[in-house]
């Protein structure tokens, strides 16, 4: 993923901001070849390591930017056809549970267009407090493409003293590409009504070792509370498989 992901932004204009990531990795590891290490290196800064030379807030820049560059390629690639998923979404039945750790929207498309995924149930988590269980669900361990973290609810103005944190209790589904690429472009998430942009994190986990299921901030660790329900409810769902 690591080399593709630097072919594709080689690809953008030389002022982009994933562009200026890129060079900045490549200035301390030579490039993507080997992502995995790269991200955890990043990830973990241990002293001495090359990367603790890009100094704290140019790190979390960089990370954040390849969280974004990872969406923005997958989303780039996912008007090709999905025969796979599509296969698979004729073999499921009303009650199974898919766990994957893929970012991609192509599993949850395919049931969708298949009449047995909905998106207010679907994610294993209720969104529109919709009490109706999605017939399939899709339990995306390490995040999604489409899932952000909503900062202060979208507020930019006034006051930010949050109780309890800054980002929410779970994702929120706010790009409309991405709902109308799962075939719902008049839905709305309740938590994004009425908001045309607003400041959001994305909610993927990044394919390294030290895996942080939470989002560090200064309200502590936030989010955690979400990733451990997620994992028990694909627990459950292989214990009873």
């Amino acid at each position: 993923m690591g080399k593709r992901l630097a072919a594709w932004i080689s690809t953008l204009s030389s002022g982009h901001d994933y562009c200026v990531y890129l060079e900045q990795i490549a200035e301390v590891y030579g490039g993507l070849n080997d992502f995995e290490t790269v991200l955890a290196d990043l990830m973990a800064c241990p002293l001495g390591s090359p990367a603790a030379t890009l100094g704290k807030t140019r790190l979390q820049y960089v990370l954040n930017g390849l969280k974004e560059a990872v969406r923005d390629h997958f989303d780039l690639i996912r008007a090709g056809p999905v025969q796979l998923y599509d296969k698979l979404a004729r073999i499921v039945r009303p009650g199974d549970s898919v766990i994957t750790f893929n970012y991609d929207l192509g599993v949850e498309g395919a049931l969708r267009r298949a009449g047995r995924w909905d998106i207010r149930t679907g994610y294993g988590f209720s969104i529109d407090l919709c009490e109706q269980a999605s017939p399939v669900e899709v339990l995306k361990l390490h995040g999604s493409t489409n899932w952000r973290a909503l900062l202060f609810g979208g507020r930019t103005k006034g006051s930010f003293g949050a109780n309890g944190g800054s980002l929410g209790d779970r994702p929120v589904l706010f790009f409309r590409p991405d709902l109308e690429y799962l075939g719902y472009p008049d839905f709305v998430d309740p938590l994004c009504a009425n908001l045309d942009s607003a400041p959001s994190l994305s909610a993927m986990i990044l394919p390294a070792l030290p895996k942080r299921f939470c989002f560090e901030t200064s309200f502590g660790e936030e989010w955690k509370p979400f990733w451990d329900g997620l994992w028990r409810r694909a627990q459950s769902a292989v214990d009873q498989s």
